[in-house]
């Protein structure tokens, strides 16, 4: 019997090791690439979660009606490379749960919910003027400059604007009750090249 426990223990103590040693893994994801122009992204006025809150459906009177709503801009600095005659940088806005599945000019994919999340980004013209313009899975595209010269242009003399952005919660279009549930959606911005 003292033999049975002995070696019961052994056993047990060889498994748990195994399990503790099982516990210091750890994964790393590595991402990188290579561009002719290349400017680092940099989101201001957030952090790295944006809570909109939570709201009665009451709050949404109309589809067109915004709650919660923030404003964050996002900026590209410390560019470097040419941007070749007749190319351009973009500010490109990706949705990890894509458009949502009640109406594709809201983000926040299938939600248990008629209310998604509204991104509009104020671009500025080449007239100066400012246009509130909806960013939506289909139209994910800001341009920020054109080089619109006879050569290629450094990029680090190009003044690139920075982006000013309103989100909040918004019922679907057609809707005209909101239902409760949870939406979220992870945001990514990307400086895109072409």
């Amino acid at each position: 019997m003292k033999k049975n426990t002995i070696k019961l223990a052994a056993l047990a103590t060889v498994m748990l090791s195994g399990s503790v040693f099982a516990q210091q893994d750890g994964t790393l994801n590595v991402t990188g690439a290579v561009s002719t122009v290349s400017c680092d992204v940099s989101l201001n006025g957030v952090g790295t979660t944006l809570p909109l809150g939570t709201w009665v459906p009451g709050r949404f009177t109309t589809s067109t009606t915004v709650v919660g709503e923030r404003n964050f801009t996002v900026s590209l600095q410390n560019c470097e490379g040419a941007i070749l005659k007749g190319q351009g940088v973009e500010l490109n806005v990706i949705g990890a749960q894509g458009a949502f599945s009640q109406d594709q000019n809201l983000w926040g994919g299938v939600a248990p919910t008629n209310v998604g999340i509204a991104l509009n980004a104020s671009v500025t013209g080449r007239d100066g003027g400012v246009t509130n313009t909806p960013v939506t899975a289909a139209n994910n595209q800001i341009p920020l400059y054109t080089n619109t010269t006879d050569n290629e242009t450094e990029a680090n003399t190009v003044a690139l604007p920075v982006v000013p952005f309103q989100i909040g919660l918004r019922m679907a279009s057609g809707a005209t009750k909101a239902t409760t549930g949870a939406v979220a959606e992870q945001f990514i911005f990307r400086a895109v090249y072409n």
